[in-house]
């Protein structure tokens, strides 16, 4: 996991897909070394993502590139950051970024407050890794 001003990526395992209350939304929890990422998406973005695949996620202020069709890429605004209590009774670190009526949650072990500031413009990229990648 890569965790400096302005970045965090990392790559790891879809570890959940379920399904949302509201009408054609699901969940996905990913899991890194140290981070986890849950978000919300409307099915149609899915793509191909299932549980089991190797995903490669990048939170920038930067553009990221990517290709259509096949990266998602959402962008939105980060709106909280905190200290707290996971299930496990660890302190944590979680970033809530708003993506346009999604949410994704960052949470991790290691400090990442740092990285991006209360109202910063981001984009969150999640990319589908192949074993040549």
């Amino acid at each position: 996991m890569r965790v400096e001003e302005g970045v965090i990526e990392g790559e790891g395992k879809i570890k959940q897909i379920e399904r949302s209350k509201l009408p054609r939304i699901v969940i996905i929890t990913a899991e890194f070394d140290g981070l986890t990422a849950r978000f919300d998406l409307h099915e149609e973005l899915l793509n191909d993502l299932r549980v089991g695949d190797k995903v490669k996620v990048s939170l920038t202020r930067e553009k990221p590139e990517f290709k259509e069709g096949t990266d998602i890429v959402l962008w939105g605004y980060v709106m909280s950051k905190k200290k707290a209590i996971n299930k496990a009774k660890e302190t944590v670190t979680k970033l809530l970024i708003s993506l346009w009526g999604y949410l994704l949650v960052l949470e991790s072990k290691e400090d990442i407050l740092q990285s991006f500031s209360i109202m910063d413009k981001v984009y969150f990229k999640v990319s589908k890794l192949t074993p040549k990648n």
